[in-house]
């Protein structure tokens, strides 16, 4: 059974095989999906080339 700390989290004893292997904490698994979700906002609504480069500056 998957337990969730708080509803709607994803679990740290994912089954899924989506996890990165090298996650191990709360705090690492948070600070992956915050920069995945930023990584997503900027791609999917930001469009302009000056935002689209200041996006390379701060993410490679």
């Amino acid at each position: 059974m998957i337990a969730f700390d708080k509803e709607g989290e994803t679990p740290l004893n994912d089954i899924s095989g989506l996890k990165l292997k090298k996650i191990t904490s709360r705090k690492e698994l948070d600070e992956a999906e915050a920069q995945n979700i930023l990584k997503a906002y900027i791609k999917y609504t930001l469009s302009s080339s000056k935002l689209q480069k200041k996006q390379k500056e701060l993410l490679g």
